[in-house]
């Protein structure tokens, strides 16, 4: 977790990437762009950190259901919130989250290639983007 952070909401001009599924952001789309400061060192270092839509739902449902006190922006996969062994299963939202994971594994594309729609945040989850 940052020492601090804020998010702005941005709709693209320009083809951006998701730092966190690695997807294209193309123009007209809605994203984050992310700042802070961690460990003492202001991120990002140079340029900005774009996050989709869609990873800003999964990352605070993620974090929600595994209880996770200690993340990064950028390491959503490589951490434990995408990791089933630590999410809570008898949580109504676990079969909603293991449909979004799948959907972070494929870029948020169906096979035809078409966007996923973006998920509404549940109300019992809090938004943690900032």
């Amino acid at each position: 977790m940052p020492d601090f952070h804020t998010r702005r909401w941005r709709t693209a001009r320009a083809i951006h990437h998701c730092q966190e599924c690695g997807r294209t952001i193309t123009p007209r789309e809605r994203y984050a762009q992310h700042a802070g400061r961690r460990w003492g060192e202001s991120w990002p270092a140079a340029g900005e950190f774009a996050c989709c839509a869609h990873c800003e739902i999964l990352r605070s449902i993620s974090v929600y259901l595994t209880n996770a006190e200690d993340w990064s922006f950028g390491y959503m996969d490589q951490q434990e919130l995408l990791n089933p062994d630590f999410a809570r299963k008898d949580d109504p939202l676990y079969p909603t989250w293991l449909r979004l994971v799948v959907g972070f594994r494929s870029q948020w594309r169906h096979d035809d290639g078409s966007l996923w729609r973006v998920a509404k945040l549940p109300t019992e989850v809090p938004d943690i983007g900032g």
